[in-house]
């Protein structure tokens, strides 16, 4: 799902997170986006605490016209630490773009600031020749500068995803020597549907069965690791050809991810599919609380039929 403010598609996470902190704070955290060759800044919100850092880009997209009437543009963005940027304490305004600009110059004297636009940067390749510089390049430079200190690819789970992750590897703990256990939480659909934050998945879990839309179950598979997990798709695919995928990515010691339509009901034979898992370490994810698959109850009592007996 795109978040488009303008004509700007903004990632859902943080491509560069240069903090030890799992948290965003703007007394401590600089914000940064990335567009094309412009590295731009995001501070100055007044209320940048209760936005956060993805808000606080968004709001500042927001303040901008369109970038041109055809197409559209891919908005990445991260935070740093104002410890860690140069001049950074001359700086009232939160805006520290121009000062990691001059750093990126000072590794690199073939960079420099656009004539044309002063928030992008243009690289020498010839004789008064120039080009703008990519994304990729930009977080080569930024790597350059801080990773020494972090790294850069933390993603921050928010304190509450955080609070409830522990909570469930605590619950699981304490009741391993339990056949069946029932974990019912009620989670805003934008809790974050991925597979540490939201599904808090236990590691030795051989099949994970996933009921939900498509688009969620599609969010999901994005953040698989494809060297020890495989989606398994069930929409419009026979029994046969479904089964054969998991028995394949079983043998190849894989965990399985079943991914089955909430648009199903108790008698559909992708239910009934359930019955080849009942000696397997199996957890079933019923989603979308708030819309369908909980007011589906002879769904679920029919899914736990079939993996228990």
């Amino acid at each position: 799902m795109k978040n488009l403010v303008r004509n700007r598609d903004f990632a859902d996470k943080p491509s560069f997170w240069y903090t030890n902190d799992l948290e965003w704070d703007p007394d401590k955290h600089a914000g940064f986006y990335v567009m094309e060759n412009k590295l731009g800044s995001t501070g100055g919100q007044v209320e940048a605490m209760k936005l956060g850092l993805f808000g606080c880009v968004v709001e500042t997209h927001k303040g901008y016209s369109k970038r041109s009437e055809f197409g559209t543009y891919f908005v990445e963005w991260g935070c740093v630490d104002i410890s860690k940027i140069s001049q950074a304490g001359n700086r009232k305004n939160k805006q520290f773009d121009k000062d990691i600009h001059d750093m990126i110059i000072s590794i690199d004297p073939r960079v420099k600031i656009d004539p044309a636009n002063d928030d992008a940067l243009i690289i020498k390749t010839g004789h008064e020749e120039y080009r703008p510089l990519t994304p990729a390049e930009i977080f080569q430079y930024l790597d350059q500068l801080f990773s020494k200190d972090f790294n850069k690819k933390v993603y921050p789970p928010h304190t509450r995803q955080l609070e409830i992750i522990k909570s469930r590897r605590d619950f699981l703990l304490d009741n391993r020597d339990k056949d069946l256990i029932l974990n019912v939480e009620s989670l805003h659909t934008r809790f974050g549907k991925d597979k540490t934050n939201y599904l808090g998945i236990q590691p030795e879990t051989e099949m994970v069965v996933v009921f939900s839309g498509y688009f969620a179950t599609f969010q999901i598979v994005t953040e698989l690791d494809p060297g020890n997990d495989q989606a398994v798709e069930t929409r419009a695919r026979s029994k046969e050809a479904i089964s054969n995928d998991i028995v394949s990515a079983r043998k190849n010691g894989k965990r399985v991810w079943l991914l089955i339509s909430t648009y199903n009901d108790e008698d559909s034979d992708r239910i009934e599919l359930l019955s080849l898992f009942k000696n397997v370490n199996v957890e079933i994810v019923i989603d979308e609380v708030d819309y369908q698959a909980w007011g589906q109850i002879n769904l679920i009592r029919k899914a736990l039929e079939y993996v228990i007996g």
